[in-house]
């Protein structure tokens, strides 16, 4: 296991969509803190570690939309998939620069790859894979099999 891992956040301020979130992505194998309110997200002082965010839109106090504002600033980059119950809410999303809104309720398989491919994504640009040559390419004669 990872000594620093990558977290995800998940934000409502709905107690059980905020624990089931959770729960699904915990048994997908992800690292998960998950948050009532988006101010508690701010507070806590892991929340830089956060590599992706779901988050509802309309929250008591900060709404999504003005965390994610706020998370520009601060953490560049970091994709954020919301969640809305709201018609207007999702259509406004659309415009806010997420890489998904999903509108309640929604299948858990769409926000799982949703995650991995933007996971994947931040992966590549943070850690970019080296051209191939005739050392490190897959198919080199240093790698087949005789």
């Amino acid at each position: 296991m990872q000594e620093n891992p990558s977290i995800i956040a998940v934000i409502d301020d709905d107690e059980s969509m905020c624990y089931a979130l959770s729960r699904l992505l915990h048994l997908a194998g992800y690292a998960v803190k998950s948050y009532f309110s988006a101010e508690s997200f701010l507070d806590d002082p892991d929340h830089a570690r956060t590599r992706f965010l779901v988050a509802d839109i309309q929250l008591r106090g900060m709404s999504g939309f003005d965390l994610q504002r706020r998370l520009r600033q601060e953490l560049p980059g970091l994709p954020v998939a919301f969640i809305t119950a709201h018609d207007e809410a999702a259509t406004q999303a659309r415009d806010s620069g997420c890489v998904a809104c999903f509108r309640k309720p929604f299948p858990a398989s769409g926000l799982l790859e949703v995650i991995r491919s933007a996971l994947a994504r931040t992966s590549q640009t943070s850690n970019p894979t080296p051209a191939p040559t005739a050392g490190n390419h897959p198919l080199s004669a240093a790698d087949s099999a005789p």
